[in-house]
C-alpha cells in the first residue's frame, strides 16, 4: 500500500524554510512508510518537522 502524504506550509514556530522554497516535489510524496517519507526530505526540512513535533502530516 501506498501513501500520498501532503505537507502542510508553512511551519508554524519555527526558523526553518518553507515547503515552497523546496518546490513541488517536497509537497506531495507516495511513500510506504513516514519513515520512507523522512528519508527522502531534506536534512533542514526534517529537523522542522520534528521540532515541530512531526504533527503536520495529512494524508
Amino acid at each position: 500500500i501506498r501513501h500520498r502524504i501532503t505537507l502542510r506550509k508553512p511551519f508554524p514556530n519555527s526558523k526553518a524554510t518553507t515547503i515552497e522554497a523546496w518546490g513541488d516535489e517536497w509537497r506531495k510524496l507516495e511513500v510506504d512508510t513516514i519513515n520512507s517519507l523522512i528519508e527522502k526530505i531534506p536534512q533542514k526540512l526534517q529537523k522542522c518537522i520534528r521540532d515541530n513535533g512531526g504533527n503536520h502530516f495529512q494524508g
